[in-house]
């Protein structure tokens, strides 16, 4: 059936998604450049979590542990090859590229549904990838759950924006017939 939105409705509506959609790409574009400052960002992890603590003193060692060895093999690399990072530094702008779709699709959140339901496929692929994955490179179990946690929270605004999308079709419909 069809829903009529009055012209505030919509205008609000429209907004929300705007306003989601800025949301997303903007988180989305500063996760990817994250990857860019790698070891300064382990070094301050563990200072800021967990400071002079000695390995298995500290609260969740199995973390802690396992950050401090993270910290210290970047630190290695950097040392020793930095220009290994430099793949850091395109993953960062592979997923900055990213984010820019989900601006593009500002001009006409309707028509570029597409972009959103990308969004959500990607979301869940996510999942797919942190339950596998982690377990192929040796990292911990719980790793899953950090990288996972990517997924789902991402998932969250995309779908509140295939929501109200959904609603403006409805709406749009109803206007047409």
């Amino acid at each position: 059936m069809a829903e009529v939105l009055t012209d505030d409705e919509r205008r609000r509506t429209m907004r929300r998604i705007r306003a989601l959609l800025v949301f997303f790409a903007a988180a989305l574009i500063a996760s990817g450049l994250t990857a860019v400052p790698v070891e300064w960002e382990l070094r301050t992890l563990v200072s800021v979590f967990w400071g002079d603590a000695a390995p298995g003193t500290a609260w969740w060692p199995a973390m802690h542990a396992w950050i401090v060895q993270c910290r210290d093999t970047a630190a290695d690399i950097n040392h020793r090859t930095p220009y290994v990072f430099y793949g850091f530094d395109w993953l960062a702008f592979g997923v900055s590229v990213i984010g820019v779709l989900f601006l593009g699709a500002l001009r006409d959140p309707v028509r570029n549904v597409w972009v959103v339901q990308y969004g959500l496929i990607c979301c869940g692929l996510v999942l797919v990838f942190s339950a596998i994955v982690p377990h192929l490179r040796g990292l911990p179990w719980f790793w899953m759950f950090v990288d996972g946690s990517f997924g789902v929270l991402g998932a969250i605004p995309l779908l509140v924006i295939l929501r109200d999308i959904r609603r403006l079709e409805r709406a749009d419909a109803g206007t047409a017939s």
